[in-house]
């Protein structure tokens, strides 16, 4: 016998039609508070160049969080029927844009790149600990 799936884990949050999910914003709030955390111990432990990098990387991070939730609540929103169409090319308008922004910081900028992907991380590092403290739902 194997063990028992509980189907209440599974479901999804009910959409919203305002803002972005209390989940969500909560994921966002602790992000931009670890992005204060990355860019000081950057800054701290590689040099100012560092923290700059993360601090660019951060922003780039919390803004792609938060349209990513944006277009999914505002997608899912509107009935029972998801507008795959519409998704898709909102999300691959943002996946153009994130290149462009990501080019920009490491090629005409020169930002640090090591502190460019401490700061693109903090959203992951928000996540995965609002989830370990039961934040995320």
């Amino acid at each position: 016998m194997g063990a028992q799936m509980s189907t209440e884990s599974m479901t999804l949050p009910s959409p919203t039609t305002e803002g972005i999910p209390l989940g969500a914003r909560r994921i966002g709030i602790l992000a931009a508070l670890l992005l204060g955390v990355a860019v000081a111990g950057a800054g701290l432990g590689l040099g100012m160049d560092a923290a700059v990098g993360a601090f660019a990387g951060g922003v780039v991070a919390l803004v792609n969080f938060w349209l990513l939730s944006r277009f999914v609540v505002s997608v899912t929103g509107e009935g029972d029927e998801v507008h795959w169409g519409v998704l898709l090319s909102r999300l691959m308008f943002k996946l153009g844009f994130l290149g462009v922004c990501l080019w920009v910081m490491l090629v005409p900028l020169a930002l640090n790149v090591l502190g460019v992907i401490i700061g693109l991380s903090v959203v992951v590092m928000a996540a995965t600990l609002a989830q370990a403290l039961g934040l995320a739902s």
